[in-house]
């Protein structure tokens, strides 16, 4: 028998906007019989993903784990359901939430609480959800097959299996997409926009190539407009987090439009995995302030959306100048290849967790391979099969060693957290930014300063200013990124 549930409700804070035309619905929460609960919100077109997040009598933050969470990613019976089984709420207990929806290529947050009263709904089973947490124990794999501790779309899948493989002979629409957008964080934003142009990424003779030009060059816009023109990039938009601000920009003051155009693909709606062996055949940008973007990018922003709190791993990074010293003399011209984690979006813990090592030439001269193992416990980076660098897990620990608040949250979970979800692959180029390039650096054969300070309002513009200088190192095809092959491997 069942019966209607009885809530008195108290709304704390709603973080949500709906001018995208969604907006995160109340949950509908029911207390069930013998003991349990279950929140749900009606599934409807778009929806991709539903975060839960709750705690009993005691206070929840947006962002931070409650005590009982899940991802579910598929909706049941037209409902995103979160149930838990073996929990006995007490009448007139609180339950704090905040839930996490993707609905399309935004993200919605709602955060609120709700008194439970006395009435119950009778089951005799709990009902059946998936969730992204592991994969089923019922799920069959060959009588053959040792089971990986990698994943793939949350599935599992053989030791040793070729799980992903793309050697360019065409852009396949179905294993990768473009992004077209504005970056806006400024503590982690290039001074592009990534737009789906030709140009700027395409496949010839087997390789994908990503090519970044001046805005000024297109179509429709000259060097005058970059100062009072309007970049409007909505009909294509893939924005992440505001599209009023990641989808069209209009120049006033000191704020320019993106000087320099390129390209970004990612696997997010076909290819996520969990643990595996990343190969990439590349010949790397080579040009000042130029930067490859081989990237591994978390599913859901499961710990949170700022500082790469939810973490960011780099297969292979350079940055491309020909000569390049740090203040104190280190060479970190593009003879100097790097890999690992990104855990903090400023300048200043930028490299903490990135490995390196220098090599006599520029790794923009040649194709290398490049590889970046992901185990359970730690991170190997090598280059030509030779490793080079090497991350434990243990990552909660650096609330203390590096004054890493958001660390916490990497607290009481796997020991790779934030490392231990599903992540998807990025390619492409980069160009100036706000925290890629240290403050004082001294670039080419007159060892000149960085022309503009990460952080200062008019950094972007006073990059433009100096095009003269950067322009004539970018010469063709050499500034681009070229992909011979990617490949993932279970583990």
């Amino acid at each position: 028998m069942k019966l209607s549930i009885v809530l008195f409700i108290i709304w704390n804070v709603t973080t949500v906007s709906n001018v995208f035309g969604y907006s995160v619905p109340e949950p509908t929460i029911e207390i069930l019989n013998p003991q349990g609960l279950r929140i749900y919100i009606p599934h409807e077109k778009g929806i991709v993903l539903v975060a839960f997040h709750l705690n009993i009598d005691k206070p929840i933050a947006l962002n931070l784990l409650g005590d009982y969470s899940a991802d579910i990613t598929q909706p049941s019976n037209d409902r995103w359901l979160f149930q838990i089984s073996n929990i006995f709420i007490e009448p007139g207990s609180k339950i704090n939430y905040w839930m996490h929806v993707q609905y399309g290529s935004y993200a919605y947050r709602k955060l609120g609480s709700q008194v439970a009263g006395r009435a119950t709904v009778d089951i005799s089973e709990p009902e059946s959800i998936t969730t992204n947490s592991s994969f089923s124990s019922g799920e069959k794999l060959p009588s053959d097959c040792e089971k990986s501790v990698t994943t793939v779309g949350r599935h599992p899948v053989c030791k040793g299996q070729l799980v992903f493989e793309d050697h360019f002979d065409r852009l396949n629409w179905t294993m990768w997409k473009r992004e077209v957008r504005i970056p806006i964080d400024s503590d982690d934003s290039e001074f592009v926009s990534f737009q789906s142009r030709s140009e700027n990424s395409y496949v010839s003779n087997g390789e994908l190539h990503i090519i970044p030009n001046l805005l000024s060059e297109t179509p429709g816009f000259n060097g005058s407009l970059i100062r009072t023109g309007q970049l409007d990039l909505r009909a294509e938009c893939t924005a992440i987090v505001d599209m009023s601000k990641e989808c069209q920009r209009i120049a006033q003051f000191f704020q320019i439009l993106p000087p320099v155009v390129t390209a970004r693909i990612n696997t997010k709606d076909f290819f996520t995995f969990r643990f595996g062996r990343v190969e990439v055949r590349a010949k790397l940008p080579k040009g000042d302030w130029l930067f490859p973007l081989i990237l591994l990018e978390p599913v859901e922003s499961y710990y949170g959306f700022t500082e790469h709190s939810s973490g960011q791993m780099r297969v292979a990074f350079i940055r491309g100048n020909e000569i390049l010293e740090s203040k104190t003399g280190e060479d970190l011209s593009g003879k100097r290849i790097m890999g690992g984690v990104v855990l903090s979006s400023g300048e200043e813990l930028r490299d903490t967790w990135l490995k390196s090592s220098l090599r006599s030439s520029h790794m923009g001269d040649d194709y290398h391979n490049y590889t970046l193992i992901w185990e359970e416990d730690h991170i190997a980076l090598q280059v030509d099969g030779n490793e080079y660098g090497f991350i434990r897990g243990g990552f909660s620990k650096l609330t203390r060693t590096h004054n890493l608040p958001h660390a916490s949250l990497w607290s009481n979970r796997h020991k790779m957290a934030p490392f231990d979800r599903e992540f998807f692959l990025t390619l492409g180029v980069g160009a100036g930014g706000h925290s890629d390039f240290p403050g004082g650096v001294l670039n080419g054969p007159r060892k000149t300063f960085k022309s503009w300070s990460n952080h200062h309002p008019k950094a972007e513009l006073r990059f433009w200013n100096d095009r003269e200088n950067w322009l004539k190192t970018w010469s063709g095809d050499e500034a681009g990124l070229h992909v011979d092959y990617v490949k993932v491997y279970a583990l």
